[in-house]
Formats: structure tokens, C-alpha cells, sequence
């Protein structure tokens, strides 16, 4: 079998590569003497790894274990397909394994007879490719290369949930609760949460108040005014623009909500701020938040 061993010059860490295949296999089965993580930007394919043939899609994001896997990627019938990959080189992932365990030790654990395999949907896979395009600008030396690798860690580990009761969640509705954080999501409401949940908006209710003690409701309009909060403080949007970026259909629905949260309206809190508080009762309602 084809074993791949390191061949880039000295003081080069990481090497980005995209390569599209519309017929046969992009290379013979193979392992690595160092890891890479690779992901689907277009079509779909067959990759088989570790002896198991399985199908990926766009989107999807598999890390290559070092002397550990042996796969292959090849297109299905004539589907075109659209792969980008990253080598990296041995010393980094050892450095950033020792400073980081999570995720770098999980991300390439040789524990599990498989690679781990992640889906990224269109705004995180967006996100990614435009790092890697920054990247590619970059010298992949080893500053660029962690810092690159630093960014793949930003944009597709899940937001932290600060929930109370969440460790006594089940894992469909732990995971239900990750998804909604993001906007595609919650922009869509409690709808969009039951749909990721695969329960029924019933079922998804009772859990939550067992569990959390919250409404999906309420848990959506709080990751809503959590991104509001976002924009307010690090754009220049209008609040007629925030209101939507939030799924509100009406800006009377979004000061409703603000209120609740932060017992002021949005454009208060923007002069907040930034300093511009004339009314000293104001800040007295603000100084706390």
C-alpha cells in the first residue's frame, strides 16, 4: 500500500491543496506519515477509509490520523466532485496536542478504529473556506499554519452553552440546543429548534422545562438577543437591520424583547456603549448589565 511521507521544504508546516475528480479515484489507498484534515467543498464521493466505504457530501470534514488511517477518495459514477486538504506537519499537531488536548487530542485520538468526521453547513463551511483562502496568501510557515488551524477550531467547535441543567440533558436535545445557536437556526424560532431536534414541538417543549426550566421560546429569544447584543456592540447596522438579522418581523417584536433582556431599548444601549449616556437614570439601569 502507498504510504505518503513528508516531502516540503524545511521551515514549512501546513500545505493546502484542492484537487477536483469527475471520474476514478484521486489517488491509490494510502496512509500518511503525518495527519491532514480534508473536506468536501463541492459535489459528493466515496471514500473508503480503513477498509469501510462511506459516502460523503459537501461539507463534510474528515482528520487523517498519522500512521494510523489508510483511505481513499474516489468520484461516484461520473459525479464531479471538489475536495480541499490540509497537510500537516508532525511538530505542530504535537505542540498544539500538548497546549490544547481539546480539541487537537480529540480531533486525531488514534482510540476510536475510525478518523473523526464532522458536517459543516453553509455558513460554517463558508467560514472555513475563507480562511483557507487566507491562508493559501500566507507563508505556511508555523506561525500561519497554527494560527489557520487555530481558525478551524473557531469556526467549527459548537458555542459554549451556559444553560443551567444542561449537563442533565439527553444528547438529541444537547445537540438540538448547539444547532439553534446559530443564525440559520434561530431565525427561525422554535420551529427551526424542532426541526433539529427530530421531536415534535410538544415533546421538545416538555424536555426543555424538565430539563432547563426554560420554554424553547425562551431559549431561542435568548440566543437572539445574544447576537443582537453582538451587533449592536461591533457594527454599525441600523436596528431595523439587527431586528431581521434576529428573525423578528417587526422592530416592535425586537424592543419588546431587548427590554425584557436588558431593561433598555437598542439604540440606548448603542449610546451606552459608546459612552454618549446624557440621562443619568439611564445609566443607572445600564452600569449593571
Amino acid at each position: 500500500m502507498l504510504k505518503l511521507t513528508w516531502r516540503y521544504k524545511a521551515g514549512q508546516y501546513g500545505q493546502l491543496v484542492k484537487v477536483s475528480c469527475e471520474r476514478g479515484a484521486l489517488l491509490a489507498e494510502h496512509s500518511h506519515d503525518y495527519s491532514e484534515i480534508f473536506w468536501l467543498e463541492e459535489g459528493v464521493c466515496l471514500h473508503r477509509i480503513n477498509g469501510i466505504d462511506e459516502r460523503l457530501e459537501r461539507g463534510d470534514l474528515v482528520f487523517i490520523r498519522m500512521n494510523k488511517d489508510r483511505h481513499q477518495l474516489s468520484a461516484i459514477g461520473r459525479q464531479r466532485f471538489t475536495m480541499t486538504n490540509l497537510e500537516c506537519h508532525p511538530d505542530i499537531l504535537r505542540q498544539l496536542q500538548s497546549r490544547y488536548p481539546e480539541p487537537f487530542g480529540h480531533w486525531f485520538s488514534t482510540k476510536q478504529e475510525m478518523p473523526l468526521k464532522m458536517h459543516l453547513e453553509g455558513g460554517r463551511l463558508n467560514q472555513l473556506q475563507r480562511s483557507a483562502l487566507d491562508y493559501a496568501a500566507c507563508s505556511p510557515d508555523m506561525l500561519h499554519t497554527e494560527a489557520f488551524l487555530l481558525d478551524i477550531v473557531r469556526g467549527i467547535e459548537p458555542p459554549p452553552l451556559s444553560l443551567p441543567g444542561l449537563g442533565s440533558c439527553p444528547d438529541w436535545l444537547r445537540n438540538a440546543l448547539l444547532k439553534s445557536k446559530e443564525q440559520e437556526i434561530f431565525t427561525q424560532g422554535v420551529a427551526g429548534m424542532a426541526r433539529e431536534s427530530h421531536r415534535s414541538p410538544e415533546h421538545l417543549t416538555r424536555s426543555c422545562q424538565k430539563y432547563l426550566g426554560q420554554t424553547p421560546r425562551q431559549i431561542i429569544e435568548r440566543y437572539r438577543m445574544e447576537h443582537a447584543e453582538r451587533l449592536l456592540r461591533l457594527t454599525s447596522d441600523t436596528v431595523i437591520e439587527i431586528a431581521y438579522s434576529c428573525g423578528y418581523s417587526t422592530t416592535a417584536q425586537f424592543y419588546r424583547a431587548f427590554r425584557r433582556h436588558y431593561e433598555t431599548n437598542p439604540l440606548a444601549y448603542r449610546r451606552w456603549l459608546n459612552g454618549d449616556l446624557q440621562d443619568s437614570g439611564e445609566k443607572g439601569r445600564l452600569k449593571a448589565l
